[in-house]
Order: C-alpha cells, then sequence, then structure tokens
C-alpha cells in the first residue's frame, strides 16, 4: 500500500474526465471524416450535373448516416460517464 501512495505522490491521480461535447460540436466532427466531405463533394457534382434525384438520395442517406453516428455517440455517453465514476471510486 506504502507502494501506491508513494506512486500516488510522484505521478499524481490515475483519472480520465470524460466531457460531453455539445450536439453541434460532435455534428461537426462526424462531417468533417473525409467520407462525407466526399459525399458533398459527389452532391455538388451531381447538381452541377443536373442529377437531382440522385444529389437528393446522396444528401438523404449522409443526413440520416450522420443523424445515426451522433445518436450513438449521445447514448453511449451514459455508460463512459458510468465508467469513469467506477474508475474514481478505487
Amino acid at each position: 500500500m506504502q507502494d501506491v501512495n508513494e506512486r500516488q505522490q510522484k505521478y499524481g491521480a490515475n483519472f480520465i474526465r470524460i466531457t460531453m461535447r455539445p450536439i453541434y460540436h460532435v455534428i461537426l466532427k462526424e462531417i468533417s471524416n473525409p467520407f462525407y466531405l466526399f459525399q458533398f463533394y459527389t452532391i455538388v457534382v451531381l447538381m452541377a450535373q443536373a442529377y437531382y434525384d440522385y444529389s437528393c438520395l446522396v444528401l438523404a442517406t449522409t443526413m440520416i448516416a450522420v443523424g445515426s453516428n451522433v445518436y450513438e455517440r449521445r447514448k453511449d455517453w451514459p455508460l463512459l460517464s458510468a465508467t469513469e465514476q467506477v474508475n474514481e471510486s478505487y
């Protein structure tokens, strides 16, 4: 036990603080993924060539995918928070 106390004094507490980011920050991080940037480029090219149906389809599927990923991240937040609280009890 003395070894543990010495290491805590030398290195400090061993914990990771997990903060919940605002939704707009999570969305911006998600759409900055190269895949979604390519999707945006595809939408622009399709609209420039008057393929409005395809561009709308790509836009809709992209929005559904981003929404689903953001939802999953927000859903997993309580689990991460609970894990953090369990580890702080040591």
